[in-house]
């Protein structure tokens, strides 16, 4: 059994003597995490009072030896100490093949040219640290040239692999020491703002909590290097374990999970050969990347907002797919019809294979892909159905496209098929998204080239997003009395858009958390920024700004890296306390992921993440579109929140005055005081009068009663308007 459990965690963003060193984001924030998750009271299996955490100003090379030196030295033979650095790894410029620095917040290339003891070197760590303590050791390096620790004599190292140069290190204690490192020699690790941490720590966190869990419910250092090797990092990380050490216990997440114990496992996951099972699109990542680029980046795509002609979108198809030929046709029971032609096309020799596909469709049944390959000419034939009316099926036909794209199977078919619906997109780019979401959709895990790939094409799509603002109104019989309550911050494509992009926003939720959080860390960001920009400029009684609120999904209120980019945003544009309402979004459950565990309910977990997030970051909590998808009387009564929305759907129920004088009930029973109540969408076309709205107690309204729609700036009522506001509830 170990003993007690030292650790020493480091983080480096910025090394102010030293201009050549760039700032980083994320290494401080890396090395807290990494300490506060190892040190977890209920996951955790390290002692707060026997860890150190060094970042900023405090890690000086001084203050970080003294610190590992004092750890090494009260290792005993059954204690771990447990060493992690996030920050920059130097190779010394006058001697590039020597040994690597750490950098530290006082480090200069000039004073450790004249005196290289004085700062941290790998080499100290090798032999200064690990080689005098006494117990098992693991070492995490998160930083660039991270390999170089294992390098003994580099003059000879050019031939030999990061395992040879682990062996040869670690002679005299193989039993006892492991080491990750983020990349090898000359390398560097790499930081991903839409994360918050570095790549690797990124991984290795997510181990840490329960991806690498074992089937004891444990995460040990080989479960988690091995974890960490296998998730396809570019530069790939150098994993060595050896032994009993390996198998050290660091978190606990299955236990807390209420996971039952099972036998420690023997076998050493270092000596395994872990490779993740293959996808339907994992053997042709080549040919789609190639199909893409042909059919959105080579300037064809048509750039008119409105559905092209079949003529234009089947040369489209044609140029993509490298075909011979191709061409749109139309079938039914009985017959068929080619619409469009692009290259020679031989259309009786398809006759019968469009016969038969109505005939499939005649019998009620739907037509399936044919492929259909021809023994006198050796052609190659696809036929892919993209549409249907009635009993017509519109399909496009393929002739010797490269076999290459024959060998992608049915993907290539979902891929044609969301190219012809996404022909009406006004940009190439939300149309490349548009396929990439249908393959997401279709098959589940895609190859991680595509998913990075489809990642970066997502965020320069929110990059092109504006921001609108939509009053909320109070509500008066005196015209006077009629004014903003507040704003709502709303998406569009474009300034003179009336609608969401409702394509676009609800991609994310196929692709995963990621992807989710990325879209509403920048769509919070640009909203506050611009609702700055916005306020600025007009006159906005006197100057004073009214609230704004911004819709936000479950799963980023959990996400640490949506919180800062808040906090950041509203630093900013210098947008004071409690002047954001985050809209909890009615399309998520307030539910655990399969692999989370929310104690002691959901409803009350995530009660205390609002709570929580409402003290650090001075914001308010609305319910958004109340009465539509998860939005429900469950929320109202038991989240801690200061307005809700009310979707115009519940205008047209047949019992709609019942239903929001039950809403206004239950705002008015809120701890602290009583929550506004807001109908959105109300217009002229309503069933339910304005003023039988407000005389059920609801006093804002949100929608097209006035002329006054979304703008990119903060317009006025004006009396005329407040006094035919005024009149509807007369």
């Amino acid at each position: 059994m170990d003993g007690r459990r030292y650790g020493v965690f480091i983080g480096v963003n910025h090394s102010p003597r030293e201009p050549n060193i760039a700032d980083l984001r994320y290494a401080e924030t890396d090395a807290t995490a990494v300490r506060d998750v190892l040190t977890d009271p209920v996951i955790g299996t390290f002692d707060p009072a026997d860890t150190r955490l060094l970042v900023g100003s405090d890690a000086t090379a001084g203050e970080v030896k003294k610190a590992l030196r004092i750890a090494a030295l009260g290792c005993g033979p059954s204690d771990i100490l447990f060493v992690y650095f996030a920050g920059h790894g130097i190779p010394p410029p006058w001697h590039p093949s020597g040994d690597p620095y750490l950098a530290m917040w006082d480090t200069a290339l000039t004073d450790l040219e004249q005196n290289p003891d004085l700062g941290l070197r790998m080499g100290f760590l090798r032999w200064d640290v690990f080689e005098v303590a006494a117990g098992s050791s693991f070492l995490v390096l998160d930083c660039c040239h991270a390999g170089g620790f294992a390098d003994v004599e580099r003059s000879a190292a050019r031939n030999r692999t990061l395992q040879h140069a682990f062996d040869e290190a670690y002679s005299r204690q193989l039993s006892r020491h492991c080491a990750l490192l983020a990349c090898p020699t000359n390398e560097a690790a790499r930081e991903r703002g839409e994360l918050g941490h570095g790549v690797f720590t990124s991984h290795l966190l997510h181990g840490l909590r329960g991806a690498a869990v074992g089937p004891d419910g444990n995460v040990t250092f080989d479960e988690l290097g091995a974890y960490v090797v296998n998730q396809d990092l570019a530069p790939a990380p150098g994993f060595f374990v050896h032994g009993w050490a390996g198998r050290t216990v660091l978190t606990r997440p299955g236990h807390s999970a209420g996971r039952p114990a099972a036998t420690p496992s023997t076998v050493d996951v270092a000596a395994l050969n872990i490779e993740p099972l293959s996808g339907p699109l994992d053997r042709c990542v080549t040919p789609l990347v190639r199909l893409l680029g042909k059919a959105f980046r080579d300037g064809r795509w048509p750039r008119a907002n409105e559905q092209p002609p079949p003529a234009a979108l089947i040369g489209l198809v044609r140029h993509a797919t490298e075909a011979a030929s191709a061409a749109v046709v139309s079938f039914g029971p009985g017959r068929h019809r080619i619409e469009a032609v692009s290259g020679p096309f031989d259309a009786g020799a398809l006759a019968g294979v469009l016969a038969e596909m109505g005939r499939q469709v005649a019998a009620g049944g739907r037509a399936n892909l044919g492929h259909v390959g021809s023994e006198d000419s050796g052609r190659q034939t696809l036929v892919v159905p993209v549409g249907r009316a009635e009993e017509q099926t519109t399909g496009v036909v393929v002739v010797d496209p490269p076999r290459t794209l024959f060998d992608m199977g049915e993907p290539l078919a979902t891929v044609l098929q969301a190219l012809w619906q996404a022909a009406s997109a006004h940009d190439a780019l939300l149309a490349e998204v548009k396929v990439l979401t249908a393959l997401r959709r279709a098959y589940g895990r895609l190859p991680l080239r595509i998913y990075n790939y489809s990642f970066d094409l997502y965020r320069q799509l929110l990059g092109s997003v504006v921001m609108v603002f939509e009053p909320v109104m109070s509500l008066s019989p005196n015209p006077a009395m009629i004014g903003v309550h507040s704003w709502e911050a709303l998406a569009r494509r474009s300034e003179n858009e009336r609608r969401a992009p409702a394509d676009l926003l609800n991609a994310a939720h196929v692709w995963g958390d990621q992807f989710v959080i990325e879209r509403d860390c920048a769509l919070a960001a640009k909203a506050i920024k611009s609702y700055g920009q916005a306020h600025a400029q007009s006159t906005w009684q006197n100057r004073v700004p009214s609230p704004i609120s911004i819709n936000v999904a479950v799963r980023s209120l959990l996400s640490s890296v949506y919180a800062q980019a808040v906090e950041a945003a509203r630093a900013e544009a210098g947008l004071g306390w409690w002047k954001v309402t985050l809209e909890i979004s009615e399309r998520d459950p307030i539910a655990p992921a399969p692999d989370e565990v929310w104690q002691p309910t959901p409803i009350a977990y995530f009660k205390r993440r609002l709570e929580t997030l409402a003290r650090s970051l001075r914001v308010n909590f609305a319910v958004d579109d109340f009465g539509v998808g998860h939005s429900s009387l469950d929320r109202l009564s038991m989240l801690t929140l200061t307005q809700i929305k009310v979707d115009r759907a519940i205008l047209h129920h047949d019992l709609a005055l019942d239903e929001l004088a039950l809403v206004v009930k239950v705002a008015e029973q809120a701890v602290a005081a009583p929550r506004p109540v807001v109908v959105e969408g109300f217009d002229e076309e309503s069933p339910v009068a304005l003023r039988d709205i407000h005389r059920c107690g609801i006093e804002y309204v949100q929608g097209y009663i006035t002329d006054v729609t979304a703008s990119t700036w903060l317009q006025p009522l004006g009396e005329d308007r407040c006094r035919r506001i005024a009149a509807m509830l007369g």
